[in-house]
């Protein structure tokens, strides 16, 4: 599944720039979560098997079984999209780059000349 391994190397990115910066809680949040997209990817091919027997006349379990696939699917889902992406690519970009410090107001003054 392509939308699994895209938000999952993603989550995998971020969680390594948070490392980076020393938050360590928040960067095993993310590499969770990239597994969890795996298992996200496995749910969403049962829910499709499910939703095809469902097509072809076979409602009573499948339709349940693609409804079990599809919550915890959607929840893995919006947990990257919605949260971890989110705000750890924002707590990455506030941070500056890993290795240097983020330049304060007096710092970037420094480097300016006057004319």
């Amino acid at each position: 599944m392509l939308y699994a391994t895209s938000l999952a190397l993603g989550c995998l990115i971020v969680a390594d720039r948070l490392a980076a910066h020393g938050r360590s809680s928040f960067a095993r949040l993310g590499r969770a979560c990239a597994w969890g997209l795996w298992a996200a990817a496995a749910l969403d091919g049962l829910e499709n098997g499910a939703l095809i027997a469902t097509l072809f006349g076979q409602p009573d379990p499948w339709a349940a079984v693609a409804t079990a696939c599809a919550v915890p699917k959607f929840a893995i889902v919006a947990l990257a999209l919605l949260i971890f992406l989110p705000v750890g690519g924002l707590r990455v970009l506030l941070d500056g780059r890993p290795g240097r410090p983020a330049a304060s107001g007096a710092d970037k003054d420094r480097g300016r000349r006057e004319d």
